[in-house]
């Protein structure tokens, strides 16, 4: 059912451009698959997650560590009356008691207790007296030197503080309110007073002494596989610290200067950025650039160019150049003409991909990179489904060559419906979710819709979930327009 000279004849007339453009696309993939499979998009991949996890874990860490702040800092404000109280009421005790005995007294201890108790309220007489008879008694016991009278103070303090907390306090508050007093007594005992900026740095030193103490060890590990260290943990809540005591004492409020400190990169950035950033760190570069951008676009280009050429030559060229009388002066017939010409199409653009393919396979081969996320599976099915698309799109210039008796006609529908395809899949691309939200225009996704390119999902083959519904419409689309274009020129009235 077709014609061996004509076919020979339509081979020796189209095989250079055959031959540039399939050598041309095969040298194109290969150096895009080289290019990829020699730079470590992995590890630039892993870079980025990297850099965003110590963030993150910098940023958690510094919250953490104000948050921790705040509430001992609450809590060492509210502790710093009474520990004040008590240790100016144990001072004034133990210096009475001493007084009241050298001076010869039968009854020291009821005495001292007489004279501080003198002027207050049965209730204060009733709660004070305990406390000044035990301090008594374990001084006495105790008899402490004057180099060691500041911590008998203070342990006695702490002691009484104690006492007074709930029976069922955790461990970790009872150490909590020990480490505050006796830090409060050590400064107290020296100073004479304690000032809002003391209090900032003794809660700052208990946060930062106890911080990585506190944290799980199930946390921990996770945060030295990022290289946070204890020491390194010591340094960002000590910076944190420092930041936030210097600019809530210069009037900014709490959550502001929070907010402030601890943001991450991620947080630091508009929405649509950090969305873009996490995007691009998910991306599959590979597939991007060998799916999408050579399969899609820029490998469609060069078969496309030679689909509208040579189907323009196989029907209405040889009418408009008079060269079809010659073929048809011959016996051959009209339907041997279209069958044989679909013939050279079809088979043409097959070695053209079948080309492409192992070239594409070959670099995969001699790269040998465990790392490159593009399989041979993955070629061949966009290789076929590529052939799938083109296949459909030589339908539609054939239609036209057959259609039009005119070389520029055909040319000029056939190729310009081609080309629109192509332009309308680049600018649909801009708007489709593979590229990155910080500059993807949605509004442009609507030319995927008015592409039949579009209907080549690359996305779908390499995730493994092949349309094969869009495939079926393309080759529906080929079948009806080269059965089509075979009607129309063996019916149609020829200028012969």
């Amino acid at each position: 059912m077709i014609s061996i000279p004509l076919l020979k004849q339509s081979i020796k007339a189209n095989k250079n451009i055959w031959m540039i453009i399939t050598i041309a696309t095969s040298l194109m993939l290969a150096t895009i698959i080289f290019v990829i499979g020699n730079i470590n998009v992995g590890e630039l991949r892993d870079s980025f997650s990297e850099t965003f996890a110590k963030s993150e874990i910098e940023s958690q860490i510094k919250a953490n560590s104000i948050d921790a702040f705040v509430q001992v800092n609450e809590t060492t404000v509210e502790m710093y009356p009474e520990v004040k109280d008590l240790y100016d009421l144990t001072t004034s005790a133990i210096d009475l008691y001493n007084s009241i005995k050298i001076s010869g007294s039968l009854s020291p201890k009821e005495d001292t207790i007489a004279t501080i108790t003198t002027g207050m309220s049965l209730e204060q007489t009733e709660k004070m007296t305990p406390v000044i008879s035990a301090l008594i008694d374990q001084y006495e016991l105790a008899s402490p030197s004057s180099e060691n009278l500041i911590p008998f103070k203070s342990s006695f303090i702490i002691e009484i503080i104690l006492s007074n907390l709930e029976v069922d306090t955790d461990e970790q508050t009872l150490q909590l309110i020990h480490t505050l007093s006796e830090s409060m007594i050590a400064i107290y005992s020296v100073n004479g007073t304690l000032s809002s900026e003391d209090l900032q740095t003794i809660s700052s030193n208990i946060v930062r002494f106890s911080f990585a103490s506190q944290i799980d060890q199930e946390t921990m590990i996770l945060f030295e596989e990022h290289g946070f260290s204890p020491e390194k943990i010591d340094t960002i809540v000590n910076s944190a610290l420092l930041q936030y005591v210097a600019l809530t004492n210069n009037g900014i409020d709490s959550e502001t200067a929070k907010s402030e400190i601890s943001n991450s990169i991620l947080s630091q950035m508009p929405e649509v950025v950090t969305d873009s950033l996490n995007e691009i760190v998910d991306l599959n570069i590979d597939h991007l650039v060998v799916g999408t951008i050579f399969f899609k676009i820029a490998g469609l280009l060069l078969p496309l160019v030679y689909v509208i050429v040579v189907s323009n030559s196989l029907l209405a060229g040889q009418i408009d150049s008079g060269s079809m009388a010659y073929v048809l002066s011959t016996p051959t017939k009209r339907k041997v003409v279209t069958l044989t010409q679909i013939a050279f199409m079809l088979l043409s653009l097959f070695m053209m991909y079948m080309i492409i393919l192992v070239t594409g396979l070959l670099t995969i081969l001699i790269i040998n990179n465990q790392e490159l996320m593009i399989t041979n599976s993955d070629l061949v099915k966009l290789t076929i489904a590529a052939f799938i698309t083109m296949f459909s799109i030589s339908g539609i210039n054939f239609l036209t060559s057959a259609w039009f008796n005119k070389s520029k006609n055909a040319t000029g529908l056939g190729g310009g419906i081609s080309i629109f395809f192509l332009v309308s899949t680049i600018l649909g691309l801009l708007g489709s979710p593979v590229i990155p939200s910080a500059i993807r225009i949605d509004a442009l996704n609507i030319f995927n819709y008015f592409s039949l390119i579009t209907l080549y999902d690359v996305n779908a083959i390499l995730e493994g979930n092949i349309d094969y519904l869009n495939l079926s419409i393309l080759l529906v689309v080929g079948v009806a327009t080269f059965l089509l274009g075979h009607i129309i020129f063996t019916k149609k009235d020829l200028p012969l």
